[in-house]
């Protein structure tokens, strides 16, 4: 009986400690840097000078778009428009607009923009998940956000539409800190139009 309760002990304890680096990424659907930024349509393009925010009536994250097709999600915010220099103020002090957390990768095809992020998750036995995000390109100054799914679990997390603004900002984060940028997996299979 004792044997059991130690296996026990044991298995809760190595289960908890998934947050951990001794758990596997799953690349599981991580798989938009492999392709062109673009594809042959003339119509979608995203602004890289600054941010994209839900408008005042919505809430939701900040997406940062670079030339390289990488993409940085953070926050979580209502009201953005109301007060839109505070708030990024904010943003630029917390902890996560510089680290090496929340990043990943956008892909345009015609008015589609698909973004996957492919970061940190303490709730699964990865230690690392996808989330991709669908958007409507409505013009380059607005997008309409149509779905935000977990590939592991297929879990759906917008339930009706956000329509998201540009707005102009020269304070990004450093996209040379994604965690994932000096992994060889990463490399080897990064589409030209990335680099």
């Amino acid at each position: 009986m004792k044997t059991y309760i130690k296996l026990a002990v044991i298995f809760i304890f190595i289960f908890s400690l998934n947050s951990c680096l001794i758990f596997p990424n799953s690349k599981k659907g991580f798989n938009v840097y492999k392709d062109p930024i673009k594809n042959k349509c003339i119509e979608g393009k995203v602004l890289t000078t600054g941010v994209y925010a839900p408008t005042s009536s919505a809430k939701g994250v900040l997406f940062y778009f670079y030339n390289d097709g990488k993409v940085k999600v953070i926050g979580w915010t209502s009201d953005f428009f109301d007060d839109a220099e505070n708030i990024l103020h904010e943003f630029n002090l917390d902890h996560q607009f510089n680290s090496k957390e929340n990043w990943g990768h956008y892909s345009i095809n015609c008015d589609t923009l698909t973004i996957q992020g492919f970061n940190r998750n303490n709730m699964e036995f990865f230690k690392r998940q996808v989330i991709e995000r669908k958007c409507q390109i409505i013009n380059d100054s607005s997008l309409k956000l149509v779905s935000s799914i977990n590939s592991l679990i297929n879990y759906q997390f917008v339930n009706e539409p956000i329509t998201y603004y540009f707005y102009p900002t020269s304070k990004k984060p450093d996209s040379t800190k994604a965690w994932f940028n000096n992994k060889r997996w990463y490399k080897n299979n990064l589409h030209e139009s990335r680099k």
